[in-house]
């Protein structure tokens, strides 16, 4: 297993070298400025050495000059002098020099360098005017041993400077860099406190810093997701199993008294009747598992189909005529609209809402579902009478493990395992539509609110 590196040191790392990559730019931009510099003000002292001595030969003769050219040369540290004739032929020489030189090659009034004995030299070349008795070539050689001895320093010096800089801003860089991330180290222990039973802790964004409250957020929301699977899990795990319990431990038990002794076909008619109620159940229950879970993946499937929302309305409701005519409630449809959705998914919205309006309704009362279309959407209400809900109680209508405290005064055979509203408002999110509800003075509205073509 590779081992993880550390992000301090790396920032630390690439803090170095991109400081090793300036100064080495800077160096190179002295060294090039001090290399022009010199050769500049060498190239300024050549020539004046060399135009003096232009001028004393004008004025005596090469061999009367010899004394005071000497005297000139002497007084200048790592310079020497050369007087040639047009033929190459030395003329003169300071005393001083040991310089073996050839400067027949040399190209007048130009800096040549070379090396000899390994040392670095500079000299120049020019033309003695016409005007005198013998036309000669003035040569001017510079050691340039001083020079390289003061960029050696120098370099040395830089290299040292910078070389310590870096070191102390490679320190100075980790210590930033782990101040810099101290945020982050502790935002990795908040993290580490969370567990499967404080999921509905949430980070407090506002006292963090700008460039993590993106992080932050996001982390908020991943909470937020986790923390609605793991109730939807544990619903699962103890609700619909206490649910699905039940009926299982009724067909086993009414079949180990059936097997008990022989009994006559009617007894097993009702046995049958009765297991198949309990299978119906068990049937319908895990269908609406399934339904939940495909609508929250985003993975519902849809068959699009060209639907008259009234005569829809009109079907769901005779399979609750029955139950309405019981309770005395009637149902009262108005208005129409044609619209282009999945038939199955708008039957069991409508089922559910309409379910529950003829369960919660007042005895001899009436279910009305209003259908309005409106431009690019529909919107269709069923509104029934009845104890209203509470409304501290509304924003937990559609939570799965919500039960009404009216619920458990309601006669009814229909199976039911709380669901419902919780499927619907699923089912109408992936349908791009909303569901609201409204609820006083006895009189409790669902309103649903669907784009007439579902994209």
């Amino acid at each position: 297993m590779n081992k993880r590196s550390s992000l301090t040191i790396n920032i630390a790392v690439w803090f170095g070298l991109s400081f090793l990559f300036t100064v080495t730019i800077v160096a190179c931009i002295i060294s090039a400025s001090l290399y022009s510099h010199f050769n500049a003000l060498d190239k300024e002292k050549l020539h004046a050495i060399a135009n003096t001595t232009q001028d004393l030969i004008k004025e005596q003769t090469i061999s009367n000059s010899y004394s005071t050219l000497n005297t000139i040369i002497k007084n200048e540290k790592n310079i020497s002098l050369f007087i040639y004739n047009k033929k190459g032929t030395l003329l003169f020489q300071d005393a001083q020099s040991r310089l073996l030189l050839s400067p027949a090659q040399w190209k007048l009034d130009v800096i040549n360098n070379w090396s000899q004995n390994e040392n670095q030299y500079r000299g120049i070349k020019i033309s003695s005017d016409n005007n005198i008795s013998t036309p000669v070539f003035i040569s001017v050689v510079m050691n340039k041993e001083v020079h390289q001895q003061f960029l050696n320093k120098m370099y040395t010096l830089l290299f040292s400077i910078f070389t310590i800089t870096a070191i102390s801003l490679s320190v100075g860089g980790y210590y930033i860099a782990w101040r810099a991330l101290k945020p982050l180290r502790n935002l990795g222990v908040t993290l580490t406190q969370i567990n499967a039973s404080s999921l509905s802790t949430r980070l407090n964004a506002q006292i963090t810093h700008q460039e993590l409250a993106p992080l932050v957020n996001a982390f908020n929301e991943m909470l937020a997701r986790i923390e609605s699977s793991f109730s939807q899990l544990s619903f699962f795990s103890t609700h619909l199993a206490h649910e699905l319990r039940t009926p299982l431990s009724a067909i086993i038990l009414q079949n180990q008294v059936l097997l008990q002794n022989e009994r006559d076909i009617k007894t097993y008619q009702d046995a049958l009747r009765s297991n198949l109620e309990e299978l119906e159940f068990l049937s319908k229950t895990v269908t609406d598992i399934l339904l939940l879970t495909k609508a929250q993946s985003n993975q519902l499937p849809f068959k699009i189909e060209v639907i008259e929302l009234k005569h829809l309305v009109e079907k769901v409701s005779e399979y609750y005529q029955l139950l309405a005519e019981e309770k005395g409630v009637k149902f009262t449809i108005i208005g129409d609209c044609i619209v282009h959705h999945d038939s199955a998914h708008l039957r069991r919205i409508i089922g559910n809402l309409l379910s529950n309006a003829t369960r919660h309704a007042d005895p001899d009362s009436e279910i009305t579902i209003v259908i309005i279309p409106n431009k690019e959407l529909v919107t269709f209400s069923v509104t029934n009478q009845g104890k209203s809900i509470n409304i501290n109680e509304q924003h937990l209508i559609y939570q799965h493990q919500y039960r009404s405290p009216a619920s458990s005064n309601i006669n009814s055979t229909e199976v039911n395992i709380g669901v419902g509203l919780n499927i619907c408002q699923t089912i109408i999110k992936a349908m791009g539509g909303k569901i609201t509800l409204y609820s006083k003075n006895r009189e409790t509205t669902f309103t649903v609110t669907l784009p007439i073509e579902y994209d």
